[in-house]
């Protein structure tokens, strides 16, 4: 299953499988295929575009509110879902830390474990099961679907 908010890069992808091209949609090169996961039951890939991220002085710019706002420096990010563990893990690719709010409205405390792993990656986990769908929500959002910028 494909999926896109792009009609014109589906009707690209669906060409080059339909033809046996050998042409990638998405660049080989994107820092992003590095923490992809392909024997994923479900996996995804955003490589954030200028346009798609915060500019000087918008809300998000120094520090990432997501899903919705990327930060100024953010690359991308890739999401991965394991239908057997009902596990769901973000990886978000920025120099600047997520922005975290007090109390109950950090929903990135509430919903998922974060850590850095190395610098300038930062990873989200959740458990669906014991969360409920939001962090599904959540990461379709990191993803480019539905409320985003």
């Amino acid at each position: 299953m494909i999926l896109t908010n792009r009609h014109t890069l589906l009707a690209e992808m669906l060409e080059r499988a339909n033809s046996g091209s050998k042409t990638r949609a998405m660049a080989a090169n994107l820092p992003e295929w590095s923490h992809v996961d392909r024997s994923a039951s479900f996996w995804g890939l955003r490589h954030y575009a200028d346009q798609s991220k915060a500019k000087t002085g918008e809300p998000g710019f120094g520090a990432a509110d997501l899903p919705h706002y990327p930060d100024g420096k953010a690359v991308g990010a890739t999401v991965r879902f394991d239908s057997v563990s009902q596990r769901l893990e973000i990886t978000y690719l920025s120099s600047a830390e997520p922005l975290r709010r007090k109390g109950a409205a950090d929903l990135l405390a509430r919903e998922f474990k974060v850590d850095q792993p190395e610098e300038g990656v930062w990873r989200m986990v959740s458990d669906v099961h014991a969360r409920g769908p939001f962090p599904v929500h959540f990461a379709l959002i990191m993803l480019g679907f539905g409320m985003y910028r």
